[in-house]
């Protein structure tokens, strides 16, 4: 199969095994130009494999990948002029300033030098500009590599957990300027990170990978649509309301401070629930539909990262807990 240059990411296939560990396995993806990839998974699940095989980092034990149209294979030229990448932590010279890192890397790529005094700006790093970079805090040696990551103008970024180290205010601007250059420009992002609240905003579409294996793609839209509703109840006796509602045939799961049911009849008529429960002397003291977040979804489908997808859902997945890359 050839590669089309209509997308910006394809891999037929794509594979990777460390001796006796499947670290990828047949990984097919096709990410579409313009488009904002959310790349999720648990630690060890084959994110960073997966990006550095696309980056030509590592060669794939199977199958191939294509960016731009263009192949990546070994001693190949590839499309890597206008490929842009951040991968794990970021790597400048530690003994340059900021602006000499830059400089360096621009030297090599024939970019101006207005265009890398831009990106500085636009990433606040201007008033470190003078500052070697083995001095610069975390968040901002990462902003010094989404400046080396976008300073040439890219097509595709590649980024592994780009707002790893940003202060709050920081995840919000590299959100919006990864908004605008999607959005602009037509550029391709593909990302991973934990941070899912971040990917739930930004994200075009949302691929889940679970133990090396593709389990779950779906566009932003078809997120919002298959968000399962549940039912949270909280009352003044945890243990002895879900005992009543387990007699009643409903399925209690602890969640929070009280009680989550995802029941289809519980979702669609609460108010039999909170019968239920005043008739038997424990009426809800909080009783809300909602929505579960990408969070939980993902913690859900992944089995909370202790077994297979697709089994039952993980207990406490209502109580926002964090999730490893």
């Amino acid at each position: 199969m050839s590669a089309s240059t209509s997308h910006a990411i394809q891999t037929y296939g794509l594979t990777r095994r460390y001796r006796d560990v499947l670290a990828v396995d047949r990984l097919d993806l096709c990410i579409e130009r313009g488009e904002i990839y959310g790349f999720l998974g648990l630690n060890g699940a084959g994110k960073t494999t997966t990006i550095r095989m696309l980056l030509g980092m590592i060669h794939p034990s199977g199958g191939r990948a294509a960016l731009l149209g263009a192949q990546v294979r070994r001693g190949g030229r590839g499309p890597w002029d206008h490929v842009g990448y951040l991968v794990e932590s970021p790597a400048p010279y530690p003994g340059l300033t900021v602006a000499e890192n830059l400089w360096a890397a621009a030297r090599l790529r024939g970019v101006d030098d207005a265009v890398v005094a831009r990106v500085v700006e636009r990433l606040g790093l201007a008033p470190y500009a003078s500052r070697k970079a083995r001095s610069l805090s975390q968040g901002n040696r990462q902003r010094l590599g989404l400046a080396l990551a976008l300073f040439h103008e890219p097509e595709l970024l590649i980024l592994d957990e780009p707002a790893n180290g940003l202060d709050p205010a920081g995840v919000v601007e590299v959100r919006e300027l990864l908004q605008a250059l999607a959005a602009d420009r037509g550029v391709t992002v593909l990302m991973s990170s934990h941070v899912l609240a971040e990917v739930d905003r930004l994200a075009t579409r949302i691929g889940i990978i679970h133990e090396g294996r593709l389990i779950e793609e779906m566009s932003a839209a078809e997120m919002e649509r298959r968000r399962a509703l549940r039912l949270v109840v909280e009352t003044r006796d945890t243990s002895a309301a879900r005992r009543v509602l387990r007699a009643a045939g409903y399925r209690p799961e602890p969640g929070g401070d009280g009680l989550v049911l995802r029941d289809a009849r519980a979702v669609a008529r609460p108010d039999d629930v909170a019968a239920t429960l005043a008739a038997a002397g424990h009426p809800p003291a909080r009783l809300a539909v909602e929505q579960e977040d990408l969070e939980a979804h993902f913690l859900r489908l992944t089995a909370g990262g202790r077994g297979a997808a697709g089994g039952d859902p993980a207990p406490g997945v209502t109580t926002g807990r964090a999730v490893a890359s």
